[in-house]
């Protein structure tokens, strides 16, 4: 039983920390004029005020923030033609669904990130911070390309001086885009100079020269290692790595820190920009070359007892993916998060801006729950303020109780078995509503359309089969409502 004196010395120590950190009047936090009261409490109710500030120790939070694609041409009045070919729907200051994301949007974005949690643990930043251009050369440089990711990152470190920001590249954060090259770049160098404050001295060599790198987290003893990837390396559209087993020896890297984590009992995060396996919304559309899918597919099933997440970007929608040992049990989900621009492609619908803040337990690393956020930008560009709300909280929207390997499985099985020309209004139609609501949260709230039996099946197999030729069996078959 834990004693008075402990929890007040707990308690103490949590005071100290925050008064190091400078952040003592942040909402939820002791300050000194309530630690008085928190004293009394711990001598009247030891056990409640141990547990409470214990939990407070162990649970943490931090940011998931992607895809800016600051468009810094853009205008109310001009919208962004160079970046579809077509007219925008409705520009206002916030931008439109049709563009990438003003300055406006941006600031946004980060001053709510700021009002929700102010004292992350540390901010995951997946990558492409770069404008969609249909001509390139008129509309981009690499002078712009480095002027875009400076401006981003000292806005992200002036509303989180305090904060280890996690950085990645993604496929436009080179100029061309989707032609990084392998070898060491002046890009990535200057890159490497912005980053230089939240890049370990020991590492940022290793990402000027390569674009990957790795970090300890240093909660509860230095438990989690967060695996940075240069996806830029298996991307099938970059003509600079075709043909090659392992560009920039990412693999090997990829393997031997796996490798040394599964010693050491030391739990990862792997955080990358462009995601394994088939995107959602068509049937045969994949971002890895095929051989390097196959590859890290089996180092997730080989090292899955280590790895307590895993955390993309790149499709601009919100979706997971469930990988599978050789016995077909649930081992490893990973994370797609939604973007903050609201650009819409050729093959997808456009999405509202969204972001997520992850909640897990600092002692094992593992993940407990998030919340996803998001900005109704019509509603916003009508008010001409911001209108960020809650979308939704994963255990209550998927209704489980956490979000592991098994409870995703289980959720995924919902959406495999449900009966798309059930009426949702309907009593037993619960997978089909489930169904629904997904779909449209994989728009991040804007597209309401009705998920059919096509759009079913691309959202299960892609969650399900990330292996090529698996998916396209999953596409060209009946979906069987099984047990996993």
């Amino acid at each position: 039983m834990p004693s008075m004196l402990s929890c007040i010395v707990l308690a103490g120590l949590r005071f100290r920390r925050l008064s190091l950190l400078g952040v003592m009047h942040q909402p939820n936090d002791i300050t000194l004029g309530n630690m008085q009261f928190v004293l009394i409490v711990c001598f009247v109710f030891p056990l409640q005020c141990c547990a409470g500030i214990a939990s407070r120790q162990i649970s943490g939070t931090f940011w998931h923030i992607t895809d800016l694609h600051l468009d810094f041409y853009y205008t109310q009045q001009k919208g962004c033609p160079w970046s579809t070919g077509a007219p925008a729907v409705n520009p206002g200051p916030f931008g439109d669904h049709k563009c990438d994301s003003p300055w406006k949007l941006i600031n946004s974005t980060l001053q709510e990130m700021k009002r929700i949690q102010p004292d992350p643990d540390f901010i995951l930043w997946t990558g492409d911070n770069i404008l969609h251009a249909r001509e390139n050369k008129k509309y981009l440089s690499t002078k712009l390309v480095l002027e875009t990711e400076m401006n981003l990152s000292r806005i992200i470190d002036e509303v989180f001086p305090k904060t280890n920001v996690f950085c990645v590249l993604g496929n436009h954060d080179y100029f061309p885009a989707d032609h990084m090259p392998v070898e060491q770049s002046d890009v990535r160098t200057k890159i490497g100079d912005i980053w230089k404050k939240w890049i370990s001295k020991d590492q940022v060599n290793s990402f000027k020269k390569v674009g990957y790198y790795s970090e300890v987290v240093d909660t509860f003893g230095g438990n989690l290692r967060l695996i940075m990837l240069n996806t830029n390396l298996w991307d099938l559209w970059n003509p600079n790595v075709s043909n090659t087993d392992d560009p920039g020896g990412q693999f090997k890297w990829l393997e031997s820190l796996l490798q040394k984590s599964q010693q050491n009992n030391q739990q990862v995060f792997i955080v990358g920009h462009i995601p394994p396996g088939v995107f959602e919304l068509t049937d045969d559309d994949y971002w890895f070359y095929p051989e390097h899918n196959v590859r890290y597919i089996g180092l997730v099933q080989k090292y899955h007892d280590i790895i307590a997440g895993q955390f993309f970007a790149h499709n601009h929608r919100d979706s997971f993916r469930v990988f599978w040992d050789k016995h077909r049990k649930p081992i490893s989900t990973l994370w797609i998060a939604p973007s903050v621009t609201p650009h819409s492609k050729e093959i997808q619908t456009a999405n509202n801006p969204g972001i997520r803040l992850f909640e897990y337990d600092r002692r094992t690393s593992q993940l407990q729950d998030y919340v996803q956020y998001y900005f109704n930008l019509i509603e916003g560009n009508a008010n001409n303020q911001p209108m960020w709300s809650k979308e939704y909280r994963a255990t209550e929207e998927f209704q489980v109780l956490n979000i592991n390997p098994a409870s995703m499985a289980s959720y995924q099985r919902r959406l495999m078995c449900a009966d798309v020309g059930c009426d949702v209004t309907g009593p037993e139609c619960e997978d089909n509503r489930a169904l629904q609501r997904f779909s449209v949260i994989n728009s991040v709230s804007y597209d309401f359309r009705h998920c059919d039996s096509i759009c079913q099946r691309r959202h299960v197999c892609a969650m399900s089969e990330l292996e090529y030729d698996a998916h396209r069996k999953c596409i060209e078959s009946k979906l069987q409502c099984r047990p996993f």
